[in-house]
C-alpha cells in the first residue's frame, strides 16, 4: 500500500516556513494512515468509511452473510462510539441484532438495539436524537438471523 499526504496549497519547503513542525506532520500522516485503513474489507463483510478526522464517520457495510457477529466500526482504547444513526436494509426477510463487544476470547456482546425485524427489500432508518453511547474500547458489531445480501450504515463519532 502506498500512502501519500498531500498538504493542500503548501509545498514541503513551505511548510516549515508557516511553523509546521515535524510533531504537526506526523499527526496529519497518522490522520491520513488511519483514513486509509479504514477503506478495507473485514471478514465477509465489506466496510466503507467516509469519515473525516474530528467530524466524526459514516460507514457503509454490505454482505451476503451477516450471520455471524460482523464488526462495523472496531473500538478504539479509552474512547467510545457514539451512535446517532443506523440504518439496516437487508433483501430477505430477517431479524438484525446490533450490539458492543469485544469479539476477543470470550466473545461476548452487549445488545443495544434488536432484535428489530425487517421485511424482504426494505430499509429501516433510526435517528437517535440522543446518541447511544458504546462502552469505551468496545466495537459496534451487527448480526443478521439468517444469510443473505444486507447492507448497515452506521453515523456517529468518538469521544471519550
Amino acid at each position: 500500500m502506498t500512502l501519500s499526504v498531500i498538504l493542500p496549497g503548501i509545498s514541503g519547503s513551505q511548510a516549515f516556513k508557516k511553523g509546521l513542525n515535524m510533531g504537526k506532520i506526523k499527526n496529519l500522516i497518522w490522520v491520513a494512515l488511519a483514513i486509509a485503513l479504514l477503506f478495507a474489507t473485514v471478514g465477509a463483510v465489506t466496510l466503507t468509511n467516509s469519515g473525516v478526522a474530528g467530524a466524526g464517520f459514516v460507514i457503509n457495510g454490505t454482505s451476503s452473510d451477516f450471520t455471524g457477529t460482523e464488526i462495523i466500526k472496531a473500538g478504539t482504547a479509552s474512547l467510545s462510539i457514539y451512535l446517532e444513526r443506523l440504518y439496516i436494509s437487508s433483501e430477505s426477510g430477517v431479524s438484525w441484532t446490533a450490539s458492543a463487544g469485544d469479539l476477543g476470547a470470550s466473545g461476548a456482546t452487549t445488545t443495544i438495539l434488536g432484535p428489530v425485524y425487517v421485511a424482504a427489500n426494505t430499509t429501516t432508518e433510526f435517528v437517535f436524537t440522543r446518541p447511544i453511547k458504546l462502552s469505551a474500547a468496545s466495537p459496534f458489531v451487527v448480526s443478521q438471523s439468517v444469510a443473505g445480501n444486507g447492507t448497515v450504515i452506521a453515523q456517529g463519532f468518538i469521544r471519550e
